[in-house]
């Protein structure tokens, strides 16, 4: 995911970051996102009409992150973009609106962080959906349909399990990054047809463009 926000990242400035210094990015774990939660739980409201039990990590998550950036930017006095990756998940029976409301929350937490340059990467099902769409045997076509797979990994017919066979298995984080460097993502094709890589990436493009 890394490899796609530095590739839209060139594509703007004519540049990558990470071939310029790889400590450009800074990875912020789920573990310490959720650390920070407990320690300042008296301030969160509970989850509830607003944030709903399904959503209410993802909020908690942004907000997090927001902080943890703005503080960022404060010290180091140099503008900062944060971006949560996380995935929708959910399987065939899931409400048809998760993904908005899981997005909406994320926006949410942001705001809650008083942070403007977040944000969301929210792949619907997960990850695999978005790059099935360039690796299967016909790349970029009839891609929104992979929207609709299950983001069950225990479904035989997930969006994991699509992946692992299109790359015979070939599916490490190492792997992936290598076929995407060799290969590339025609991220037009993908926005295109699948509406949560087309809303993350207007998101980031908004953001590059308030932030930098």
């Amino acid at each position: 995911m890394t490899l796609l926000i530095d590739n839209i990242f060139a594509q703007a400035f004519q540049y990558s970051p990470l071939e310029v210094d790889k400590g450009t990015y800074r990875f912020v774990n789920k573990r310490t996102l959720s650390e920070l939660a407990k320690q300042g739980k008296r301030g969160i409201a509970l989850p509830g009409k607003k944030h709903g039990i399904d959503t209410a990590f993802f909020y908690f998550n942004a907000w997090m992150l927001g902080k943890v950036a703005r503080e960022y930017s404060l010290q180091t006095k140099d503008p900062s973009i944060a971006v949560l990756f996380r995935d929708t998940d959910g399987t065939n029976s899931s409400a048809n609106d998760l993904w908005k409301r899981k997005w909406e929350s994320m926006i949410q937490g942001f705001a809650r962080a008083e942070y403007e340059c977040g944000v969301p990467m929210l792949p619907k099902p997960k990850s695999e959906a978005w790059l099935l769409c360039a690796v299967k045997d016909m790349p970029y076509q009839n891609c929104a349909a992979l929207e609709e797979l299950s983001g069950n990994d225990d479904s035989p017919d997930s969006a994991k399990a699509r992946l692992e066979e299109a790359m015979d298995g070939r599916t490490s984080a190492a792997d992936v990054c290598e076929w995407l460097r060799e290969t590339g993502f025609d991220h037009d094709s993908v926005a295109g047809q699948m509406t949560s890589y087309r809303e993350f990436r207007l998101r980031l493009m908004e953001v590059l463009d308030l932030c930098k």
